[in-house]
């Protein structure tokens, strides 16, 4: 063999070798592009709608209302009527924007993690307006239009339709790229650059000399952020709830702490130091677009010195001519609101107070034994009320008893009509009359007095009804309270020929030996109970009884301190409420130092060994209600 004919077969096969290496990174290459749009999927979501937008389901094959957080897949289609718009955001943060009228069906969205490419194509029927958002995500998002192609390879993409086959792209950033493919041509549209393509695809570049950026990023694409705490605890920690765009990152103070979930939730852990202290919370999407909050929260120190309203809640609305407010002072050795003491009841407070018209501000101040102070206020607002409709039952007697089907219930009301059931009759001249049938037994009429200017105003009379020629019962009440600040007491009685007893809605048959009983619940003031019964043959007959219920604390705020300068003793002085017992640090002032009134009694009681600048008083009356009151002692030359 030759030189010239060896040299001859190494270059054929040199030459077969390199044919080889191309064929097979041909292969390679055709097999990533093959697996491209199969490597993954892009997540695409509903974000935001505005008015009519639906979306077709080309699995149900049905046009349907559009939901936030409705996933949309290729094919979908979404539309927006007049005057709608909608959002839809990919899982990476970047946002597509639907103006009115406007029709896109989704033909791909997919990752290519080996060629390092996110892609989302939509077709856009040819008229309506898009906006596309990538920011700094590396996503190209492709509006398909007849006849061209418009490319968002980074920032903002605008292409706007006429329906007629006329076009306007826009880039309207300085920081945004983005491409036109007409056929083989691709032409690249600068920042702040417009394109405007007709409906021959002929193809003008123009230049835009509005720069969109700021308005872009505040109106369209800034993450919402909704923050939920306490704004005030005694805990070490406090858990900070939040609601944000989906995959977002969460930053306290500047330091990345969290990350969204696919919901948008999170929630982030904060250590608190004592005191009051403000912390910024940063939502920032994958595009770099943000939204941020600043929160304060205070930590109080632990102790046992506590100060809590519980009615009415802060800022309410009321109508009453008083509102009751009730509250827990715990600790507490000195309570004022609005600068004037508040007396306390094992440790809570309750005052009938008469608001003005319009808002109402109230400032409680709490000082414990240590001097440590509390402070809380109270704002409600009082609004002029609808005027309560009056309603009297004049006839018959609570409790009366008869034979009779029937009886008449009469009396007089201010509005134009009353009435008991579906019964009803016109009020005239301020009287009323009405009929009313009797069941046998006892009988709860509620009668109701009814107008479009007044609110509803009811009243209810019991009436028993007892068959003809029956045995009346006998009834006796032998055990209860008269006189009690609890919610509620135990009624018990006996009775001979009864077949059964009620009390209000309550029913119960006697015991073997007539026996009784019932537990009634009290209103403030004089309760009137009556006490049913009824015998075998529906004879009837009643007991009655009244109980008071008191749960309100003695008056001290007429008593007062006194010291002459320069001597130890101290004259406690000033009216009390009959029949209480005084303490005065802790010791029972003697009887002789009360002197009975009309109306109060009056005291004047000498301590000789009190060395401070306060007295502490305990006033306990006969219901066993308590108020505890701290009397600042006052300092007088004497006579």
């Amino acid at each position: 063999m030759t030189k010239d004919t060896e040299f001859e077969g190494n270059q054929k096969k040199r030459l077969l070798t390199y044919i080889w290496v191309i064929f097979v990174l041909i292969a390679i290459f055709g097999f990533v592009l093959f697996l491209a749009p199969n490597s993954g999927q892009i997540k695409s979501y509903v974000f935001r709608t505005s008015g009519e937008v639906t979306i077709f389901n080309p699995s149900s094959e049905s046009w349907e209302g559009a939901k936030q957080g409705d996933e949309l897949s290729t094919s979908f289609r979404i539309r927006t009527a007049s005057g709608s718009w909608a959002e839809v955001r990919l899982d990476d943060g970047s946002l597509l924007r639907i103006g009115e009228n406007t029709e896109l069906e989704i033909i791909s969205l997919y990752i290519n993690p080996m060629m390092g490419i996110r892609s989302a194509r939509w077709l856009m029927k040819g008229y309506g307006s898009i906006y596309v958002n990538t920011g700094e995500t590396g996503s190209i998002y492709d509006i398909i239009a007849p006849g061209f192609v418009a490319s968002a390879t980074k920032g903002t993409m605008r292409v706007n339709g006429d329906g007629m086959g006329n076009f306007l792209v826009r880039v309207p950033n300085s920081g945004s790229d983005a491409t036109v493919t007409i056929g083989n041509m691709t032409t690249r549209i600068p920042p702040l650059g417009q394109a405007r393509i007709d409906p021959s695809n002929h193809f003008k570049i123009e230049k835009s000399v509005i720069d969109e950026s700021d308005a872009w990023n505040t109106r369209m694409d800034a993450p919402d952020l909704k923050l939920f705490y306490e704004k005030t605890t005694s805990e070490e920690k406090e858990t900070v709830l939040g609601k944000t765009n989906p995959l977002n990152i969460i930053l306290l103070d500047g330091q990345e702490v969290a990350k969204s979930s696919v919901e948008g939730t999170f929630e982030i852990e904060i250590k608190l130091p004592i005191g009051k202290i403000k912390y910024t919370i940063k939502s920032i999407d994958p595009a770099g677009r943000y939204a941020e909050q600043q929160i304060e929260i205070e930590r109080l120190e632990k102790s046992d010195h506590q100060l809590a309203i519980t009615n009415p809640q802060d800022g309410a609305a009321i109508t009453g001519e008083k509102v009751t407010i009730e509250g827990m002072a715990k600790g507490s050795v000195l309570l004022t609101l609005n600068g004037k003491p508040v007396q306390l009841s094992q440790e809570q407070f309750k005052i009938d107070f008469q608001p003005a018209e319009g808002e109402n501000r109230l400032e409680f101040i709490s000082k414990d034994r240590n001097g440590k102070i509390i402070t809380k206020t109270l704002v409600f607002t009082k609004h002029r009320p609808m005027p309560q409709a009056q309603l009297t039952i004049t006839s018959p007697p609570d409790g009366t008893q008869t034979e009779s089907g029937n009886i008449i219930i009469s009396g007089h009301s201010d509005t134009e009509y009353v009435s008991v059931g579906s019964r009803t009759t016109s009020v005239e001249k301020g009287f009323f009359s009405i009929t009313v049938p009797l069941d046998f037994g006892r009988n709860s009429i509620v009668v109701m007095a009814r107008s479009e200017q007044k609110k509803t105003a009811s009243r209810t009379v019991v009436v028993y009804r007892s068959r003809p020629n029956s045995t009346k019962p006998e009834i006796a009440i032998s055990s209860t309270v008269s006189l009690t600040n609890k919610e509620s007491v135990r009624i018990r009685g006996t009775c001979k020929n009864a077949k059964i007893v009620q009390f209000q809605n309550q029913t119960v048959e006697p015991a073997e030996n007539g026996g009784f009983e019932f537990v009634a619940t009290l209103d403030e003031g004089t309760n009137n109970l009556t006490i049913f019964a009824q015998s075998p043959d529906g004879g009837t007959n009643s007991a009655s009884i009244s109980v008071i219920k008191d749960s309100i604390p003695p008056d001290l705020s007429q008593l007062k301190a006194t010291r002459v300068i320069g001597e130890t003793k101290v004259v406690i002085s000033g009216r009390l409420e009959h029949n209480c017992t005084l303490l005065v640090n802790g010791l029972a002032i003697p009887q002789k130092d009360v002197f009975p009134g009309v109306e109060f009694d009056s005291i004047i009681h000498i301590v000789t060994s009190i060395s401070g600048d306060t007295v502490i008083v305990v006033g306990r009356d006969q219901a066993g209600n308590e108020g505890r009151l701290e009397l600042k002692i006052e300092q007088s030359r004497g006579r």
